[in-house]
């Protein structure tokens, strides 16, 4: 009897391929930062921002990781000047989160006059502040912010 062994020999590359990939779990993926606004009805403005709680590590061979910034492009609108700086990050990710809403808050003039937290918290690797501000909304306010997300 005569055993054809072309087929399994075209089968064992493509085994070897796939199982060189098990075991090595998808590098993280860095999704942009949020930050959402809530305008009530008397004027409180209200505000959620969050970030990934790790972040990515692109594959770019420069060396960037934990500790060292984020790639170029990882925040979200509104931080493209951040995005640029050379400056390492944090090492606690709660310091990271507080010094990215406090360039976002610059950056945009949501929060002139400062901001209570309400809250903060993490879930799926994303840390997160509720906060409201220390002052009550414009009429300019209601327009550049329009309240697109109820929470």
């Amino acid at each position: 009897m005569k055993m054809n062994v072309l087929p399994l020999l075209s089968i064992a590359p493509a085994m070897m391929l796939l199982s060189g990939c098990i075991g090595h779990p998808p590098p993280h993926q860095s999704e942009p930062d949020q930050f959402v606004t809530n305008i009530k009805d008397d004027g409180t403005k209200l505000f959620s921002f969050s970030v990934d709680a790790i972040p990515a590590r692109p594959n770019d061979g420069k060396g960037r990781g934990r500790g060292e910034g984020p790639p170029p492009g990882a925040m979200g609108k509104g931080n493209e000047q951040a995005s640029r700086s050379s400056a390492p990050m944090p090492a606690n990710p709660m310091d990271m989160l507080y010094d990215k809403l406090a360039l976002t808050l610059e950056n945009n003039g949501y929060c002139r006059e400062g901001y209570i937290e309400i809250d903060n918290y993490e879930t799926n690797n994303r840390l997160h502040v509720l906060g409201e501000c220390n002052e009550t909304a414009t009429e300019q306010d209601k327009t550049q912010f329009a309240n697109r997300y109820g929470y």
